[in-house]
């Protein structure tokens, strides 16, 4: 046979049958690393028991819950037991009532609005009267009952009672707070799909409980009457954990985040069959685009610039105010001490510009003979009522001013007494002192 012949492959079946080369301590040494792969060794670190694990899950900030859920099968079921019902013990229902220049609030003062304008709610206890007596869970599976009931703070009722003994001295109809707080029970035609009425906080999150008066009537009833309101919490809370979860996503991204998590959360709630469904939906597409998009529609025809300006008007509100309540949630007690002293400085500071005000007028009344209205100067700015509504640029001015202020306070009740010893003299006749008996 030649040497080509040597060369030539062998036949496959037989090539089947022969050896590669491979002897018993290669066979050895692959096994080996086979199991080596499969077993890896144990790590040497040390490990935290689960229950402490389980009691940190209680603390994951609410945007990141999601995320942990899919660590693991015990991690899913804890998140969905007792870290929710945690949850819903530190939950805040918050009841919107309106604009400041929505009627009738437009007829209150600031301070009237300030104080009734938001319904907050706290959890009282699950519902747990529709279980029957074999079936009722005991205590521990409190957190498997869908429905929660809150209180709402009786702060909030104190004022609006006392405004409402005196709505016919300020000339506030009846009939129209009525219609206000049928709207805020959800009873009736409430206006607009995508109005803020209700929303939940959960530690340093708000956002909306739902958009469409439907849907919010199939989560949540409220009596005023009885203070109480009823919660379908578990399919509360998973949108609302879904939605933190989308809107963290997109903060990490870009801005306009909230409007851009609500218009879609507006848009999954629309049934495009329903002819007022189609025309909210055109009224989403030629809202202001967001994330810097060029807004390419013209302007609205001839009749549906009202509407169409009326839902902007809508969202722009809506915004606002989930942004004050996202800001005050995530504001630190000792941010909020701070906050609250420097307003009670500031109104000591105004009291004592309003009493050297009212010397000066009077001082320059009596040396002039003008009138001490006239000769008054002017108070200083308002400041919003609310402390999350204090800007970084307010607050570093405010604190500049009582600054100001308290290093000169010496110097300026100085000049208080000076002012108010020259009217005193001023104010004497020139006879005064003639039947003074006196050597001078």
């Amino acid at each position: 046979m030649s040497s080509c012949d040597d060369d030539a492959p062998p036949p496959s079946y037989p090539a089947r049958h022969m050896t590669l080369g491979f002897d018993s301590d290669d066979v050895a040494a692959l096994i080996n690393s086979i199991n080596s792969s499969q077993h890896p060794r144990t790590s040497t670190l040390p490990h935290l028991p689960a229950e402490v694990l389980f009691q940190i899950l209680e603390f994951v900030p609410v945007d990141h819950v999601l995320t942990w859920r899919l660590v693991c099968r015990g991690f899913r079921d804890a998140i969905d037991g007792p870290v929710q019902y945690e949850h819903l013990k530190r939950a805040e229902l918050i009841g919107y009532l309106g604009p400041r220049a929505q009627y009738p609030l437009d007829q209150l003062g600031d301070s009237c609005y300030e104080q009734i304008n938001f319904i907050r709610a706290h959890f009282e206890r699950v519902d747990d009267s529709l279980a029957t007596h074999e079936s009722e869970p005991p205590p521990q599976a409190k957190r498997h009952v869908d429905q929660a009931i809150f209180t709402i703070d009786d702060a909030w009722y104190r004022e609006f009672s006392r405004l409402e003994q005196n709505t016919t001295q300020d000339g506030i109809i009846r009939p129209a707070w009525q219609s206000l707080l049928d709207d805020l029970q959800l009873l009736g035609d409430v206006e607009g799909c995508g109005t803020l009425k209700w929303c939940l906080r959960l530690d340093k999150a708000v956002l909306d409980l739902d958009f469409s008066p439907e849907s919010l009537r199939n989560y949540i009833a409220i009596d005023l009457a009885s203070r109480k309101i009823l919660l379908q919490w578990k399919d509360v809370f998973w949108n609302f954990l879904k939605t933190e979860a989308m809107l963290r996503e997109l903060m990490e991204e870009a801005k306009h985040c909230l409007r851009e998590v609500r218009r879609q959360r507006i848009r999954a709630d629309l049934d495009l069959d329903k002819k007022d469904h189609r025309l909210l939906s055109w009224r989403l597409s030629v809202l202001p685009p967001l994330f810097g998009r060029s807004r390419y529609n013209n302007a609205p025809r001839l009749g549906t610039s009202v509407a169409l300006s009326g839902f902007e008007n809508l969202e722009d509100d809506a915004i606002q105010i989930l942004t004050l309540l996202r800001k005050e949630a995530s504001m630190s007690r000792d941010e909020i001490t701070s906050l609250e002293q420097l307003r009670k400085d500031r109104l000591e500071m105004e009291r004592d510009l309003e009493a050297m005000s009212t010397a000066f007028g009077d001082w320059r009344s009596k040396l002039f003979g003008v009138s001490a209205g006239l000769a008054r100067s002017s108070t200083l700015p308002k400041l919003p009522p609310k402390l999350a509504a204090w800007s970084d640029e307010l607050k570093a001015r405010e604190e500049a001013r009582v600054k100001t202020w308290q290093t000169q306070r010496r110097a300026i009740g100085q000049l208080a007494l000076v002012l108010n010893g020259s009217i005193e003299a001023m104010s004497l006749p020139e006879d005064a002192f003639d039947d003074c008996e006196s050597d001078l």
